[in-house]
């Protein structure tokens, strides 16, 4: 699924995104089931779920650095909720939807319920 957005340059050097409503209640609900299938993977006993919570927690560089060093899909799944849904940060920037992109292509590699999103600037 691509989602249009709207990029905002800020006097931080960061660029933060505008994104309509209803798009944005369909990031939150695809990270919140995200992040519920890693927390059950936690407690996998097959061979393959296992694999997956391993993929999922390991630190790679294809996400951005945190203040602690590399992310891993779990952590950054976690910390873009924490931040954007339970924090104080009011909109995307485009590094974190580029770790959205690679979260949920990683996850729904494993479950197919995740669908891939994608964003690009466009018309709102």
């Amino acid at each position: 699924m691509r989602i249009p957005y709207m990029p905002r340059r800020t006097i931080a050097n960061t660029t933060y995104t505008e994104i309509t409503q209803e798009d944005r209640e369909i990031i939150e609900a695809v990270l919140m089931k995200t992040a519920a299938v890693i927390c059950e993977a936690s407690n996998a006993t097959s061979i393959e779920g296992k694999e997956a919570y391993k993929e999922f927690t390991k630190r790679t560089k294809e996400l951005p650095a945190g203040r602690s060093g590399l992310n891993s899909v779990a952590s950054m799944t976690g910390g873009i909720l924490n931040n954007v849904v339970y924090g104080t940060q009011r909109d995307y920037t485009v590094k974190q939807l580029e770790a959205i992109e690679y979260i949920t292509a990683t996850v729904g590699h494993y479950v197919e319920e995740i669908p891939l999103l994608t964003f690009g600037p466009g018309l709102l």
